[in-house]
């Protein structure tokens, strides 16, 4: 742990924890950084002068945008800025793809983390303002659940096909400049003008270009920003990135596509279609051809799956059985299933959540009784494998299967009614964080919320009462939420390797 020279890292698709010799680490860092299309390297000196810039223009925003953006959000960003002028920069980190074939960090992924950096707040409010936008085109799904929901509809028949088509390193490959051109042109059609009833146009656009060409970070003791893409740990990433695709799609594809295309859907960079085949195979590949074609000329290159009768997509291994879609749980062969142990310093409710979770999981996602039955076997077995004991957690596996039956019989209206009523309880309910701790006193927490506050003898019930504007206080429950105490993934940071003994990273360079 106190050995400077390994560098411990989060591996990609979460399949665990690598030790790597820092050296390594920093080679395959910098094998990301020098690719001069995408990156630039700047002196300490240039670096902070255009971090002063940056936050120059960052405030210059939010003056311009007075009237049209809530004036606590404008207050929130200038003290964001203020608070992140002591390290203003975003941390630029490796994660190797042990997935994929080949020798270990021959292929990896570069991530800037920009949590804490001058522009991150402002990324947060673009990506708050492009969510619901993003969620509105014809391509999206919020989820596997619901795309097997839509699957489960369709009729198909012998002559259809399922394909997944996949862009090849995503956001450091989206052409900044035809990004943000793009997004503009779209945002002003006037049937996109009902996002824009407060806010205008280009107070959006202004700060998206911002945040996209203000990526400024660090690698050890070398300083780069980003010059081509949206930065891959940037809040509005997903979004923008979202917004670039589904833009093309809906107006070289969706329409242009119809006759061989049953439906198309994309999540980020991972899209499924449903081929119907032309009876004539010469026209059906030509058509093949041309919109895997089309789909390239978008500003991304793709990787496309051959059309068959299964595809694995997410997590899920979709098939077209006897004309209906058919789905079960898919997971990936590295995959470690690192489930929290008994020993660990977790809230009971922790353990909890997890198995009623995937319990719901695994009934949702499989169409088969065999194979739901096939995987809470194994998920079972692999919280046995962790060291939990059967007759600890068999009453929570009882109970889990009973609520995962209970909601799958609801109706989709039924759910959402429940959904609004959960939000609107919460609404009022107040929280109380802590870190949590197994002989922390939440019972005596509790009771004294209750006696002090809530009900205390001879005085009005707190939710009776007014505060000092005369508004009634809208709170009828108390919650205590525990928050995990720093683990060894905190105190093992590999982000910030410019303190470590050993060469710098400036060393690297040729």
């Amino acid at each position: 742990m106190d050995n400077d020279s390994i560098v411990y890292t989060n591996s990609d698709k979460g399949l665990g924890i690598c030790a790597i010799e820092l050296e390594n680490y920093i080679k395959w860092g910098l094998k990301h950084l020098t690719n001069k299309t995408c990156y630039e390297q700047m002196t300490e000196e240039q670096a902070w002068e255009e971090i002063l810039q940056l936050k120059q223009d960052i405030f210059q925003w939010t003056v311009d945008s007075r009237g049209e953006v809530d004036d606590e959000i404008i207050e929130c960003i200038r003290a964001a800025m203020d608070k992140s002028m002591k390290d203003p920069f975003a941390y630029f980190y490796v994660m190797p793809k042990i997935h994929k074939p080949g020798p270990m960090g021959s292929k990896t992924r570069g991530v800037s983390s920009d949590c804490g950096s001058l522009p991150h707040t402002l990324g947060q409010w673009v990506d708050e303002t492009l969510q619901p936008i993003a969620q509105s085109q014809s391509l999206y799904f919020p989820n596997s659940i619901a795309l097997k929901e839509e699957y489960e509809k369709l009729s198909l028949t012998s002559s259809h096909s399922l394909f997944t088509y996949d862009a090849i390193e995503m956001y450091p490959n989206i052409p900044t400049d035809e990004c943000c051109e793009r997004l503009e042109r779209w945002f002003k059609l006037p049937n996109q003008l009902k996002w824009f009833k407060k806010l205008k146009v280009g107070t959006l656009m202004a700060a998206i270009k911002l945040v996209m060409k203000g990526n400024r970070m660090k690698f050890g003791d070398l300083f780069y920003k980003q010059i081509l893409g949206v930065a891959m740990g940037m809040s509005p990433a997903p979004p923008i990135a979202n917004l670039f695709v589904g833009i093309f799609e809906e107006e070289n594809v969706v329409g242009k596509f119809a006759d061989c295309i049953a439906s198309l859907r994309r999540f980020i960079d991972d899209g499924i279609g449903i081929w119907l085949h032309d009876p004539d195979p010469e026209i059906d590949i030509a058509n093949w051809i041309k919109f895997k074609t089309t789909m390239n000329s978008c500003g991304l290159k793709w990787t496309f799956s051959p059309r068959s009768q299964s595809a694995v997509f997410m997590d899920m291994t979709i098939s077209i059985e006897n004309g209906k879609i058919e789905t079960v749980l898919y997971s990936k062969p590295l995959a470690l299933y690192l489930y929290i142990p008994p020993h660990s310093c977790h809230a009971p409710g922790v353990l909890t959540g997890l198995i009623c979770g995937m319990v719901l999981r695994i009934h949702q996602l499989c169409t088969k009784e065999k194979d739901v039955d096939r995987e809470m076997y194994l998920f079972m077995r692999r919280v046995l494998d962790r060291g939990h004991n059967l007759e600890e957690i068999k009453a929570i596996f009882s109970q889990a299967i009973t609520n995962a039956k209970r909601y799958i019989r609801r109706s989709p209206a039924r759910r959402k009614e429940l959904l609004l009523e959960k939000a609107q309880a919460a609404k009022r309910q107040v929280y109380f964080h802590l870190p949590y701790h197994p002989n922390h006193p939440s019972s005596d927490i509790k009771k004294a919320w209750k006696r002090l506050i809530y009900n205390p003898p001879g005085k009005l019930q707190l939710n009776y009462t007014t505060n000092q504007t005369g508004h009634s206080i809208p709170v009828d429950r108390f919650i205590l939420c525990f928050h995990r105490s720093p683990n060894l993934g905190n105190k093992l940071s590999y982000r910030k390797i410019d303190n470590r003994s050993g060469p710098k990273v400036s060393s690297f360079l040729d």
